[in-house]
């Protein structure tokens, strides 16, 4: 399963937009994807709520609704939370050693290794 992570220590740089259409136009081609909106200002949460229920002749309040009532009895916040920590925990180690990679390139110096 191949993981796309949109990161930048800077705002402002398209994180978000690029993410979202990302994972919208994998979505439009069949695959299934999944959007993790870690940003307290939940803008990808917002944009991809606000794109479907416009291509469903919703608004964005009603789809909302639809959703939470059709999904209260099939997932609960510890299920949420227990999905995704599994889709991070198979990752965790390579991505530590990215990480580790990455930190060990920018204390030398050297910026093309980093990226």
């Amino acid at each position: 399963m191949p993981v796309l992570v949109y990161a930048n220590f800077k705002g402002g740089v398209g994180k978000t937009t690029n993410s979202v259409m990302t994972a919208y136009q994998l979505a439009k081609n069949g695959y299934k994807t999944l959007v993790c909106d870690l940003d307290p200002q939940s803008n990808a949460t917002h944009l991809l709520t606000r794109t479907y229920a416009r291509q469903n002749n919703q608004s964005e309040k009603e789809f909302v609704k639809e959703l939470n009532k059709k999904s209260k009895d099939k997932l609960s916040k510890t299920d949420i939370d227990k999905k995704v920590k599994e889709v991070f925990k198979k990752r965790e180690r390579k991505q530590l050693r990215i990480k580790e990679t990455m930190m060990l390139a920018l204390s030398e110096g050297d910026i093309e290794n980093a990226i």
